[in-house]
This record gives structure tokens, C-alpha cells and sequence, in this order.
């Protein structure tokens, strides 16, 4: 009989619509810093501060009191973690749950601030709600792809420059995965966990040494390696 996975999770807007939920905490290049296995609600410890909460407070556990910038999305932005964040000598900035009651025009700003929190409002193709501890609120030029220079607010434009690290890593381990649909979740865990592994001896790489290597050949190298082949010269 096949067990169920209760932690088997539904996720809209990926590709892949189901499967076990990792949340990462990386750096803006993609580097790969912790990972926490999503294992149900059950599995909290503390019920005074919620799930997501709990998330952020355990993958930044050796990062607090030190003066880091979280950039987060709105599935776990909130006013209070963000107090509880600023209480631990850390930065956060990103979007909100999107507050439909107050209806803005294109180019339309509303803010409000309390101590060090300012949550903003601001309308450009739609309505984008973003929060900060770290920003005093200013409007400032920001150049489009195609060179278009327009104004918005510094929270958005550090927010959407800044909050690639999760993006791109995702994208870099999709090109090459070795995860199937018929691999059982525990392997399937397993694997991603070692191409994280690989991931991140990427990164590295490049970064110390300068390489241009793409990729897909690094992984070639780092299989022929791993089965005792002698590693080339790059």
C-alpha cells in the first residue's frame, strides 16, 4: 500500500505543481546558504509565532544581531516579523499581501510608517505593496531593459534587484536536473539536496578562480572527479 505524503504540497506558480516544499535562504548571486524541508504545520514548535515566522527565525538563525538585509516575498513579509526582525538588528524589505481596498491610479504613492516600518503602496502596470525597515522612502530613477527611465520607489527598485538570489537558483538547477516524476520523495529530497551541493561548488568556483566554465561542463568535470578521473585543468 502506498503511504501518503502529508507534507506532499500544491504549489500554483511552479512548474511543477506538486511536490515536497523546500524554503531557502540564499544570496542575491543564487549561492545557497540553508534549506528547511517543509513537514507540516504539526511539526511547529512555537504556536505563538507561526509557521513562517518559525521558517525565517530558523533559516536566519545564525544571521540575526548582526545587521544582514533579508529581502523577502510576500508570503512571508508581515508587519510583526518584521518588528521582531528589527528588535534583532536586521534588515528586511519586500512586498506585502496586496491590500485591495484602496484604489490607486498609475503613478499613485501611499505610505505610512511607524518607528523604523514603512509600508508603501504604489501603482505602476498594478498595485505593488512593499514593506521596509531598512529605507526612509524616496522616488527614484530607475533605467528599464530598454532604457526607459522611469520613477519609483527605492523599496521597489531594491526589492526587485535584490530578491534574485531564490529565482536564480532555481533556474540554474532546472537546466540540468536528474529528478524525475517516478522517483520516490526521499530520493528525490536527496537529490536535489546534492545538486544544491553541486550548485553552490559552482558558484564557488567561478568566484575564486575567475573561471568562465559554464555550468554544464562543471558537472561533467565534477562526475568525472567523483568517479576517480583525474580533474582537468580549467
Amino acid at each position: 500500500m502506498a503511504r501518503k505524503t502529508f507534507f506532499r504540497q500544491y504549489i500554483k506558480n511552479k512548474k511543477h505543481k506538486y511536490g515536497v516544499k523546500l524554503y531557502k535562504l540564499c544570496e542575491s548571486n543564487g549561492l545557497v546558504q540553508k534549506i528547511k524541508i517543509y513537514c507540516g504545520k504539526s511539526n511547529l514548535l512555537d504556536k505563538n509565532i507561526g509557521h513562517v515566522t518559525e521558517v525565517v527565525l530558523h533559516l536566519m538563525e545564525d544571521y540575526l544581531d548582526k545587521g544582514y538585509i533579508l529581502y523577502m516575498d510576500n508570503f512571508y513579509n508581515s508587519v510583526k516579523l518584521t518588528d521582531m526582525l528589527s528588535s534583532k538588528k536586521t534588515y528586511v524589505s519586500g512586498t506585502l499581501r496586496n491590500n485591495k481596498k484602496q484604489k490607486l491610479k498609475k503613478g499613485e504613492l501611499t505610505w505610512q510608517q511607524k518607528h523604523t516600518v514603512v509600508v508603501c503602496k504604489w501603482k505602476d502596470k498594478r498595485d505593488v505593496l512593499v514593506i521596509s525597515n531598512k529605507h526612509r522612502l524616496d522616488m527614484v530613477e530607475v533605467r528599464s531593459r530598454n532604457c526607459k527611465i522611469s520613477l519609483k520607489p527605492n523599496i521597489i527598485r531594491d526589492h526587485n534587484s535584490r530578491m534574485s538570489g531564490v529565482d536564480r537558483s532555481d533556474q540554474m538547477l532546472s537546466y540540468y536536473s536528474a529528478l524525475r516524476k517516478t522517483i520516490r520523495w526521499p530520493k528525490k529530497v536527496a537529490l536535489h539536496i546534492i545538486e544544491i551541493y553541486v550548485h553552490n561548488a559552482y558558484i564557488l568556483f567561478r568566484q575564486i578562480t575567475g573561471s568562465k566554465i559554464s555550468c554544464l561542463q562543471f558537472r561533467e568535470q565534477f562526475v568525472k572527479f567523483s568517479l576517480g578521473e583525474n580533474m582537468p585543468k580549467i
